[in-house]
């Protein structure tokens, strides 16, 4: 299930709301989390599954303040996350390697605490007009996460820790 809500936020300043978002989730595990068995060709390493592996159950907290300006393509935003799993499933390096050489994970689950947060932003660069009817619009976006084994207290593997970008937009008016 989820739960949300958006508050206005105008007496803070024009165009600002807030958000804050609940979720309790849970994810059946894959085919190949229960049964891998073998070399996977893609990264180069043994994956064995676990066919004794639980549903993945999560609770998520999301609190988010959102600014739109006057023109639909002036706005910024900023959300704050954290979300905690009973039975978060992952491959673990078992320092094992298989008979072809190649590294061996496992399937497995352990507790664990995602915290992140995420900011985009986008403004109108150039306006169309008669003489030039193309738009330019940028928009820049961060975003980064710590996933935290909460039994070993230990960082989770294959975590992306900080990503940015930035996209062009040009349109016709």
């Amino acid at each position: 299930y989820a739960l949300g809500s958006l508050f206005k936020l105008d007496s803070i300043a024009q165009g600002l709301s807030g958000s804050v978002d609940f979720a309790r989730t849970g994810r059946i595990p894959k085919d190949y989390e229960l049964y891998a068995n073998g070399e996977h060709a893609a990264t180069g390493s043994f994956e064995r599954g676990d066919a004794n592996l639980a549903v993945e159950r999560s609770r998520h907290l999301e609190l988010g303040l959102k600014w739109q300006g006057k023109q639909r393509f002036d706005k910024t935003s900023l959300n704050v996350f954290q979300t905690r799993y009973d039975n978060y499933i992952f491959l673990r390096a078992t320092g094992n390697n298989s008979t072809a050489g190649n590294p061996e994970f496992q399937f497995t689950a352990t507790p664990a605490r995602f915290t992140g947060w995420e900011w985009t932003g986008n403004t109108r660069l150039v306006e169309a007009s008669s003489q030039q009817p193309k738009a330019l619009d940028v928009e820049a976006r961060a975003s980064a996460v710590e996933a935290t084994n909460t039994a070993t207290n230990q960082p989770l593997p294959r975590i992306a820790p900080l990503r940015m970008g930035v996209d062009w937009t040009l349109s016709q008016a």
